[in-house]
């Protein structure tokens, strides 16, 4: 499903990043412990068992498919489970609050010059409804909503084709293994944050091209790429390193805060936080 918030902006130089899609569930907005309480309390009727806050970290540690695996789920059921999951969710959206420090971020991002987007597979009135509640709709350019559960790459894809994009002007976020898979099959770079559904161990395992931390560790990784001054939707004076290179994420070690003070690393005040 598709969703044309803006009308599509100009052309900008093709020798930087100037578009930045996102996960929903888990990367913008804090939807882990619903989720939670929602597959709990459908347990009985799809047939599989109550999770415990110990399960709920060991899955932390699966990817989606293992996940799956071990839930027992019947393969025919987990349409008509996925579909329940975000009716209930619908009913609990208003309780949903947004990771802490993206709305500043993304507001950042946004004032620079760059396009955003949001790529899901929870539903357009799902995400619609979060971002009215929080004043976030006006950030982003593009709402791709409804994808299925693995097939991120396809919609990856179709994204570049009609936006006219090449892959090193694209970047992905999301919080799960099948988000960093989903970059890396449609060529486009890869970043993994640590504060949603997967643990940053497993992430990392994944090899995403940078592993955040904190919202604002965006900011530094393209300030980083694009030289003090510049723009971040122009092209950039040092060249962002080659698409072969990668952060070292084995360490999970936060990225060091830039010391630049001309060039602050979140909104201006007058922003909303």
């Amino acid at each position: 499903m598709f969703a044309k918030l803006t009308e599509k902006p100009i052309a900008v130089d093709r020798s930087g990043v100037t578009t930045i899609f996102f996960d929903f569930d888990g990367t913008i907005a804090d939807t882990l412990t619903e989720f939670v309480k929602i597959v709990n309390r459908l347990a009985i009727e799809f047939g599989y068992r109550v999770a415990s806050p110990e399960d709920v970290q060991q899955f932390r540690q699966l990817s989606s498919k293992e996940i799956l695996r071990v839930s027992a789920v019947p393969i025919w059921q987990i349409p008509f489970l996925i579909r329940r999951l975000k009716k209930e969710l619908n009913r609990e959206i208003e309780g949903v609050t947004p990771i802490p420090g993206m709305k500043a971020t993304l507001q950042h991002l946004k004032s620079r010059g760059l396009k955003l987007g949001i790529l899901t597979s929870n539903s357009q009135e799902n995400v619609s409804k979060f971002l009215r509640e929080h004043g976030m709709e006006d950030l982003f350019d593009r709402i791709y909503a409804g994808s299925s559960l693995f097939g991120k790459d396809k919609v990856l894809r179709k994204i570049l084709r009609q936006e006219n994009l090449a892959p090193d002007e694209f970047m992905y976020v999301g919080d799960e293994t099948r988000d960093i898979d989903a970059a890396r099959k449609s060529g486009v770079r890869a970043i993994a944050v640590g504060w949603g559904f997967n643990a940053p161990d497993t992430l990392a395992h994944r090899q995403p091209d940078f592993l955040l931390h904190e919202p604002r560790e965006l900011i530094e990784i393209l300030e980083g790429m694009e030289g003090d001054d510049t723009p971040l939707a122009t092209p950039p004076r040092r060249g962002a390193a080659p698409r072969s290179s990668r952060r070292n994420t084995d360490k999970l070690t936060p990225l060091a805060p830039r010391r630049r003070p001309r060039s602050p690393l979140l909104p201006e005040p007058h922003l909303e936080e």
